[in-house]
């Protein structure tokens, strides 16, 4: 199962307060590849896979940098997702949304304000408001904003994990908005509602889902830098039990990787799984990486010829 779907599923407690089955349909949207998994949970018993789907994209020649430019090619996988979806089971509970850079923005907001009546108790409603006035502030065009986050409270200057029912003079909030093109999430959104108008849907930042995962399995006891590399980007993220935050991305993953070794190999990028699976077979088991160079010299039917382009590949990677 893809890894982003597997944690999407088992780290936000997808569960029916009655204890009945819920059905889940996690998605990962990568710069690589669409991939999906439909699953069963039911507390206190082992998640069910129904399903697992992956679904290929190429984006190395596409501008993705804004909505108006998002290629056509997201409409139609969303589709196919859900379409495929639906063969194999027409109800869903649950539609989980993980996105990884540079498909989401996360903008982090802070407030405080002066309570006009310290002696009463802080409300659901009073920090409720602190939200929608400060997700209004940071609303931008093209943009829709997809999932809000309390990062940290604080009442009369003391960090509290849940202000309400609390007295206090000020109360200060830091926030985290998940924002995603307009663009995407109609075309994902439309999907869904095509095949599944009744399931609700919610979407994960990968800093989000990083940091849920790292709780669950007990690993949030101090500040995390989580590094995903994904097919053309690689995005850096800090996460502890407190709060996660989005340090940046670099235009650089394993598809960039690939297509740098293809042409110092020069061979098609197409080309390089089947040829790598083949010439390194049983190579890097034994660390015989002396074979690896016989390997790709054979393959290249020059003599001398590896020694060249390792050093080109170093020189191109900048690793020397």
């Amino acid at each position: 199962m893809p890894e982003i779907c597997y944690n999407i599923i088992m780290a936000f407690g997808f569960f029916k307060k009655e204890g009945g089955k819920t059905h889940i349909l996690a998605i990962d949207l990568g710069t690589a590849s669409i991939s999906a998994a439909m699953a069963v949970r039911q507390e206190g018993k082992k998640t069910e896979v129904l399903k697992v789907f992956r679904y290929p994209i190429d984006l190395f020649e596409y501008q993705i940098a804004g909505g108006a430019q998002l290629p056509h090619i997201f409409k139609e996988g969303f589709l196919r997702v859900f379409k495929d979806a639906h063969v194999i089971s027409d109800h869903l509970d649950v539609v989980a949304v993980g996105l990884s850079d540079p498909f989401f923005l996360d903008k982090k907001k802070q407030r405080k304000v002066t309570r006009s009546n310290p002696a009463a108790a802080i409300t659901a409603e009073e920090i409720n408001s602190l939200v929608k006035t400060s997700e209004s502030e940071i609303a931008a065009q093209n943009l829709a904003i997809v999932r809000r986050n309390i990062l940290n409270t604080q009442v009369n200057g003391y960090d509290v994990r849940n202000a309400s029912g609390y007295k206090g003079k000020t109360l200060a909030i830091e926030m985290m908005f998940t924002s995603i093109s307009a663009t995407l999430k109609e075309y994902i959104e439309g999907a869904k509602d095509k095949f599944f108008p009744k399931s609700a849907i919610s979407y994960y930042s990968d800093a989000a889902i990083f940091r849920e995962a790292l709780r669950a399995a007990g690993n949030l006891s101090e500040p995390r830098i989580v590094i995903d590399i994904g097919g053309e980007v690689t995005g850096i993220f800090l996460v502890d039990d407190l709060m996660f935050q989005h340090y940046g991305a670099a235009a650089f993953g394993i598809r960039t990787l690939a297509r740098r070794i293809a042409s110092s190999l020069k061979i098609d990028a197409a080309r390089l799984p089947d040829f790598s699976s083949r010439e390194t077979k049983g190579v890097f088991e034994d660390y015989n990486f002396r074979s690896l160079l016989k390997r790709i010299d054979k393959a290249d039917s020059k003599k001398g010829a590896v020694e060249k382009k390792v050093t080109n590949l170093n020189q191109q990677l900048q690793l020397v």
